[in-house]
């Protein structure tokens, strides 16, 4: 086997687990939570004022989602500032109830 050879199957080996990690390694988050950061995010004036969405990143203790209530720290990074919502969310119905986020 060439030294070509060993770097593309080495190449592909990387690109595989790569893949298998990003699929298999992402922990499922509810679906409320993202759909949060989607209604923030429309807001085309506050986005506008803010410099626009790029990002965001959802804290909360994983095996706290087994009761009905959970702290949540919600960050979304815009270009010229981050915005943070915290706060203990309740399960309502089966549903997480964000409207006690409080913006910091």
């Amino acid at each position: 086997m060439k030294i070509d050879e060993r770097v593309k199957a080495i190449a592909v080996i990387v690109i595989i687990l790569i893949n298998f990690l990003e699929i298999f390694g992402r922990k499922k988050v509810p679906e409320e939570f993202t759909s949060f950061v989607e209604n923030v995010s429309s807001q085309k004036v506050l986005m506008n004022r803010i410099g626009g969405y790029e990002t965001f990143e959802i804290k909360y203790n994983e095996s706290d989602l087994q009761k009905d209530s959970v702290f949540v720290s919600v960050s979304i990074y815009c270009a010229e500032k981050k915005m943070v919502y915290k706060g203990y969310i309740k399960k309502k119905a089966e549903k997480w109830d964000l409207t006690t986020l409080k913006q910091y």
